[in-house]
């Protein structure tokens, strides 16, 4: 268990602010005061903040709740109970953050405490749970102290900044924030130089996880084990947030694949069956290239005009009457403009337009003549009275 996945962090339980722990040793070396300072502030995390005041039961009531339990089982239901116990915590505290709520927040269900304290309260279960607890803290520390661990943690980082990078270059290009030819052809070649050095360092990256060339002593068997742990906590993470999509290796490779061809001037098609994650790539294409959420334009067999160029809207009598032309999603994307009465557009930048369910619209219709003629218009072209900025394109 390394120090982000537990639930056990230093304020909780009950580390000084600022001190650090000891200094870099590997799990041979480390003494066994270590151990026994680890299992003091485990026993203090659970009897004080987790249990505070209340009574604990007696091992014979234990006894009667969870008799049918071995010691083993109980000490991993503990644990269980103590995670489930620090996801609600966080989960109250976003929810608070969220509303703004300023009353004071639902206590913890005491019937979890209630079973929380009859298993702390076994002898056994807690020598057991304080044992596997410390060994497994420390084999994370040896872990991330390990060459190995250094090696993996350092390549992250390197990648990290290399996609930032890549990311604010790509999207200058794509935007057409670079003019100057001497500038446009360095720009390209940086884009150039750092997506083989990302490929290099992915690959890197792989062949740590696959223990390519490695010998496969404990030390190394463990990092990769740990590596692949938290590769399935972050898909677990993401398969619990508000949208949960997945972002498998898979997602990442189709992603570079849509944002190429929208950077080589096409409009890729996405086909696949309801909750592949179409609409999610083509989000993060957008994102990707323009840092703007694209434009939705629901497509079906009578999309027409009006609902990719513009649609007439009469103005409430209070305002003066009169009408004016609000602008569909092509219009939007291509110009910036949300509708006939602005004098300048809502956005300095061309947009993405996610054209939801394509294959709906009919092909002899006026909405596929529409997306057609549009899939031919290049930045400073009049569209409608208006010029097409740089980043405007689609994804069906």
């Amino acid at each position: 268990m390394d120090r982000e996945e537990t639930p056990f962090n230093r304020a909780e339980v009950g580390l000084p602010e600022g001190q650090e722990e000891a200094s870099p040793i590997t799990e041979t070396e480390m003494p066994e005061d270590e151990k026994t300072r680890r299992a003091r502030l485990m026993r203090h995390f659970i009897e004080y903040r987790v249990l505070g005041i209340n009574p604990v039961y007696s091992e014979e009531e234990s006894e009667d709740i969870f008799g049918g339990l071995s010691v083993a089982e109980k000490a991993n239901l503990l644990y269980e109970k103590i995670l489930a116990r620090q996801a609600t915590l966080r989960t109250m505290e976003r929810q608070e953050a969220a509303t703004g709520a300023t009353a004071p927040a639902e206590e913890v269900d005491p019937d979890l405490l209630s079973d929380i304290q009859a298993l702390w309260s076994d002898k056994g279960v807690q020598e057991l749970f304080i044992d596997r607890y410390t060994d497994a803290r420390m084999d994370a520390k040896a872990y991330r102290l390990s060459d190995l661990g250094r090696d993996w943690e350092d390549l992250n980082i390197v990648i990290e900044v290399k996609q930032g990078q890549l990311k604010r270059i790509s999207q200058d290009l794509f935007l057409q924030r670079i003019t100057r030819e001497d500038r446009l052809s360095a720009a390209r070649s940086r884009v150039a130089r750092l997506a083989r050095e990302l490929i290099e360092k992915r690959q890197t990256r792989d062949d740590i996880v696959s223990l390519k060339g490695l010998p496969a002593i404990p030390e190394n068997t463990d990092v990769a084990a740990h590596i692949h742990y938290e590769h399935l906590r972050e898909m677990r993470n993401q398969s619990e947030s508000g949208s949960r999509f997945v972002w498998l290796p898979y997602y990442e490779g189709k992603l570079r694949k849509i944002t190429a061809a929208l950077q080589n001037g096409r409009w890729p098609i996405l086909m696949g069956e309801g909750g592949t994650g179409k609409s999610h790539l083509a989000i993060a294409a957008a994102y990707a290239l323009t840092g703007s959420a694209p434009l939705k334009v629901p497509c079906g067999p009578r999309t027409n005009e009006h609902d990719l160029i513009m649609d007439k809207d009469i103005k409430d009598t209070d305002q003066g009457g009169g009408s004016k032309n609000t602008y569909g999603g092509l219009l939007k994307a291509a110009t910036g403009f949300d509708d006939s009465t602005q004098l300048e557009p809502t956005c300095d930048h061309g947009r993405i337009v996610r054209l939801d369910e394509f294959n709906r619209i009919d092909p002899k219709g006026q909405g596929y003549s529409i997306v057609k003629e549009a899939r031919q218009l290049h930045p400073g072209e009049m569209y409608y009275d208006h010029p097409v900025l740089p980043g405007f394109g689609a994804i069906a």
